[in-house]
């Protein structure tokens, strides 16, 4: 067993794939830009998953910023070790029954294509032969995967229909590989060795039945086990024998499920981070009525009913006052996107369209965004509430209240320290709370005219 196969093996012990993953290929750099005598501005940890890019403009004092991926492969990797520590559990997912998706994504010449299909062999180098032959290094995950599955299949007889994928690939770069620079989610992926908070996190809550629904004498057809993360639904209409079928996911919460809890579990970890520097983003989406509104505002009184918004209001000026080494400034925004237009929810006209720009140095944003400078908790609470009486909601056969626009109530958070040298170093990380407006079917909300046109846009 070669060095990648060791690390799939231990990879593939640490039970609970069941996530959305990213990581991150960087390719070595073009002849045009080694003629060029560009530098490399990029440093990658495949150990940590940690990637460190360096600003070449910036003062010599100022530290690389660090970015953490679920994995990262530099240029030097090759096309095998890719798939089998990315692809290949994927594959042996779909063939237990399993649905899974593995996509790139980037800037064009970036070296998607490449990872995805990569080479086949030149026709000088194909060999006749009557069945398939493992892809060589230069074959892309397309073709690692199918071809390790004909493989397996030609070696083993069938047993209950599912076979086990394993690709038989060399271990040795061909001088024709040329990774670039590319990013590719998947679901189905390998869990990290330990548990790492810095990807992509999942999380299911299931509410009560509502009265209409015990009125109506509805059956609750869903079960939820919260210490593996898995749901179990069942079909009403199927036959008896028919098992339900499991969703896991990275935590679940079910209709007893109280506010503080799932605040503390899922968003304080990610507020925690943005206090540190960090960008994170907490929202909800679902079905209209399901809950999404409550989870993320709850309810002002009794407090034990707060939602998320409003505890990481809490949590952050308690941290700012526990922290004495430190000064912070915090500025807050409030946007919603409705019909697929962006307004300020704290301007002076709330319906006036705003417009998307994108900045080298700010990245994208929003032209003209009212930002208020907050100094204390009630302080929030004020431009969220200025902000919830500009919403866009309207009533249907499923929600009385219902949202009919997507909300983003943006928090930066910047804090300074010196360091003993004299030198003072500022860190600024941004905390996106989204409350999306829920989809629906017109069949069941009865929405017409302008609740109709919004559904359209929502969905």
């Amino acid at each position: 067993m070669n060095a990648a196969q060791k690390q799939v093996a231990a990879m593939q012990a640490k039970k609970d794939p069941e996530c959305v993953k990213v990581v991150v290929r960087c390719r070595p750099m073009s002849r045009k830009e080694t003629e060029d005598a560009r530098q490399r501005i990029v440093e990658m940890d495949g150990k940590t998953g940690q990637i460190m890019v360096k600003n070449p403009e910036a003062d010599a004092r100022e530290a690389p910023k660090p970015f953490t991926f679920d994995q990262v492969y530099d240029w030097n990797s090759p096309q095998d070790y890719v798939f089998q520590t990315t692809a290949q559990p994927i594959v042996d997912s779909v063939l237990h029954g399993y649905n899974g998706t593995v996509f790139a994504y980037g800037q064009t010449g970036t070296g998607k294509t490449h990872t995805m299909e990569g080479q086949w062999d030149p026709p000088e180098r194909v060999l006749k032969r009557t069945s398939p032959s493992p892809p060589s290094v230069g074959d892309g995950l397309r073709q690692g995967g199918p071809y390790g599955i004909r493989q397996e299949i030609a070696e083993r007889p069938a047993q209950g229909g599912l076979f086990a994928a394993r690709s038989q690939l060399p271990t040795t770069p061909s001088p024709r590989t040329r990774p670039r620079l590319f990013t590719f989610k998947m679901s189905k992926a390998l869990a990290p060795a330990k548990k790492d908070p810095e990807c992509v996190k999942v999380v299911v809550r299931c509410r009560p039945m509502s009265r209409k629904e015990v009125e109506d004498a509805r059956e609750r057809i869903v079960e939820m086990n919260d210490k593996t993360g898995e749901i179990t639904v069942r079909n009403p209409e199927a036959d008896a024998r028919e098992a339900p079928k499991p969703f896991t996911f990275d935590q679940v919460y079910d209709w007893n499920s109280q506010q503080a809890y799932l605040f503390e579990t899922t968003a304080q970890p990610i507020v925690d981070s943005v206090l540190t520097g960090y960008n994170g983003t907490v929202f909800a989406y679902g079905q209209t009525g399901t809950g999404k509104t409550h989870t993320m505002e709850g309810q002002w009184d009794p407090p034990e009913l707060r939602g998320i918004i409003p505890r990481t209001f809490l949590h952050i000026f308690q941290q700012i006052e526990d922290t004495h080494d430190q000064n912070f400034l915090v500025r807050a925004s409030y946007l919603e996107i409705y019909n697929e237009e962006v307004r300020d929810l704290l301007s002076k006209d709330p319906k006036n369209r705003l417009e998307l720009k994108e900045d080298v140095d700010r990245g994208v944003y929003v032209k003209d965004l009212t930002s208020y400078v907050v100094k204390g908790v009630s302080e929030m609470e004020n431009v969220l509430l200025a902000g919830k009486k500009n919403r866009s909601v309207g009533s249907t056969l499923m929600n009385q209240d219902s949202s009919r626009s997507h909300s983003i109530f943006t928090v930066i958070i910047e804090s300074s320290n010196e360091h003993q040298d004299g030198s003072k170093h500022i860190r600024a990380g941004k905390l996106n709370l989204v409350d999306l407006a829920g989809s629906e079917r017109q069949s069941k909300t009865g929405a017409t005219g302008d609740r109709l046109k919004e559904a359209t846009k929502i969905n």
